[in-house]
């Protein structure tokens, strides 16, 4: 197996979280508003879960605790899947 086939990312992380409670990105959306008060709507949830630029308009550390909070997540891990990309983004700039 490849490193790409076996990636862990921040964006695969929320979307297996979110659909493992059966929560559309709508639903999600409204509940960390609600529950939360983070303003997101479904595309900036969209852009985060397909890794794409999620720290535009939404502060990322904040969302990773309520992350955290709703499906009872490690904080420790996200911040090390976190770390990694980083770092693999890092080595691919240099390439």
């Amino acid at each position: 197996m490849t490193e790409e086939q076996c990636k862990i990312t921040l964006g695969w992380i929320v979307k297996t979280a979110r659909t493992s409670d059966k929560l559309s990105q709508y639903d999600f959306c409204l509940l960390l508003g609600d529950r939360f008060g983070i303003a997101i709507d479904w595309k900036q949830l969209n852009a985060i879960e397909n890794d794409r630029d999620c720290a535009s308009s939404i502060e990322l550390n904040t969302f990773i605790s309520c992350l955290c909070e709703l499906f009872e997540l490690d904080r420790e891990w996200i911040d090390l899947v976190r770390s990694q990309e980083a770092r693999t983004s890092n080595l691919s700039m240099h390439e």
